[in-house]
C-alpha cells in the first residue's frame, strides 16, 4: 500500500478507491488478512474524504 499516500495527496480519491477495491480482491485471493486490512482501511480513509460515508462504515466493518 505504499502508493496509499500518493493517490490521497494528489487528491485522486476516486482512482485510489478502485486500486483499494483491487488490491483488497488480490489479498482476498491469496489469503492475505493483513493485506486485506490495510487495503480496506485505506479505502475507508479515501472514502472518507469524498464524503461516501456510508461506504466508509461499511468497509471498514468488512
Amino acid at each position: 500500500m505504499s502508493d496509499d499516500l500518493c493517490w490521497c495527496q494528489m487528491r485522486r480519491f476516486d482512482e485510489a478507491i478502485t486500486i483499494y477495491q483491487q488490491a483488497l480482491l488480490i489479498h482476498r485471493e491469496l489469503g492475505h488478512r493483513h493485506g486485506e486490512g490495510l487495503a480496506l482501511t485505506s479505502q475507508r480513509n479515501a472514502l472518507s474524504e469524498v464524503r461516501r460515508f456510508e461506504e466508509a462504515i461499511n468497509a471498514q466493518l468488512q
